[in-house]
């Protein structure tokens, strides 16, 4: 593989859909997620939603990146002194109400 397909990048609005993709396939498996949301057509559905969030969130914080064309790996992560931040309190821009509720 060459480097340019490894080329990491700051994910924008656009790529909310494929970064989320990514993050489904990589955890839809993992513990935390087969408990949480243990019956796998509720997980298949719901974990979209969350990961969709979660990368809404990132963005917000200026702190979300891909790696690869199309994107291998997504990293997400509140940037130091950000950890209690709350860049969307009523969830309108995450859509985290809509996370909540389809975790439910």
């Amino acid at each position: 593989m060459s480097d340019a397909a490894l080329a990491i990048r700051k994910l924008a609005a656009p790529d909310v859909d494929e970064a989320a993709n990514v993050l489904v396939r990589a955890f839809f498996d993992y513990p935390m997620w087969t408990w949480i949301l243990p019956d796998e057509a509720h997980r298949r559905e719901a974990l979209p939603i969350a990961m969709r969030s979660s990368i809404r969130w990132g963005l917000l914080l200026d702190a979300t990146y891909g790696a690869g064309e199309p994107l291998a790996g997504v990293a997400v992560w509140a940037p130091p002194g950000m950890a209690d931040a709350d860049p969307d309190p009523d969830g309108t821009i995450t859509h985290y109400n809509e996370a909540v509720e389809a975790l439910g």
